[in-house]
């Protein structure tokens, strides 16, 4: 029997076994709250529900690894070069526009959008607990890993990239080995899938854009490999999960 993730209204008994063949032993709850019921839907959201349950967005194996779709980092020189010439602008409507003008595909314009919010976007603890608007974490330029994973989730609707926010634990720097995630005691972390080339594929803006030093101050380093994980690879460091599960 296949395991359910569901997180954010994305339901995809598919997705979560193709992360992970057995529930991570790395997490542990004593929550006695029902199993949510498997279905065939795959993908649902509130407010596209008709088309999200459509068969073209089933969650599937992606039909190729990451490095088969992205054979060097260099397809990507115009567009990155591109994005960090990019001007101010007034509205996150406007800078989708700007940055998305010149791509070739949704691959491009996803590319645009990580290479944005890493160059743009500082990672700050100050911000835990504050919920801003995408707007304000675009003008303000700094936020955590859910003001990250929101702002490019809207980014990426206004583009037209199908796109959702996934919950749960990752290890991170402080992670030490055999710690088992306690929910309501760990902090949990945020990132996104996006639906790109006939399937879902996953990336941590957050951890792409840089990392924090022991210090709590954020060092601006981009980071390649959270931009379009391959699923079996992704799962080392982060654990999709939520109270429902």
């Amino acid at each position: 029997t296949p395991i359910v993730m569901y997180c954010d209204n994305f339901y995809s008994p598919y997705l979560f076994s193709l992360y992970v063949q057995q529930k991570p032993a790395s997490i542990t709850t004593t929550s006695t709250a029902p199993a949510v019921p498997k279905c065939d839907a795959s993908v649902q959201t509130d407010n596209d529900i008709l088309t999200d349950e459509s068969p073209e967005f089933a969650a599937r194996p992606p039909p190729c690894l990451k490095r088969e779709m992205i054979t060097t980092t260099h397809m990507f020189r115009e567009i990155d070069r591109r994005v960090a010439d990019t001007p101010e602008f007034e509205t996150l409507t406007e800078l989708v526009e700007c940055i998305c003008k010149y791509t070739k595909n949704d691959l491009y314009k996803v590319r645009a959008i990580f290479r944005w919010i890493s160059i743009n976007i500082r990672f700050d603890w100050k911000y835990m607990g504050v919920n801003m608007s995408s707007h304000e974490i675009f003008k303000g330029g700094e936020g955590v890993c859910k003001d990250y994973c929101q702002l490019f989730a809207d980014m990426c609707r206004l583009a037209g990239i199908r796109v959702k926010k996934i919950e749960g634990f990752a290890k991170g720097q402080d992670y030490r080995p055999g710690h088992q995630f306690k929910p309501g005691e760990d902090i949990t972390h945020t990132w996104n899938a996006v639906f790109l080339l006939s399937a879902w594929r996953l990336i941590d803006t957050t951890w792409g854009t840089g990392y924090t030093e022991p210090s709590g101050k954020f060092q601006r380093k981009l980071n390649e490999h959270f931009f379009l994980t391959d699923p079996e690879v992704l799962i080392w460091t982060h654990f999709p999960y939520m109270e429902m599960e």
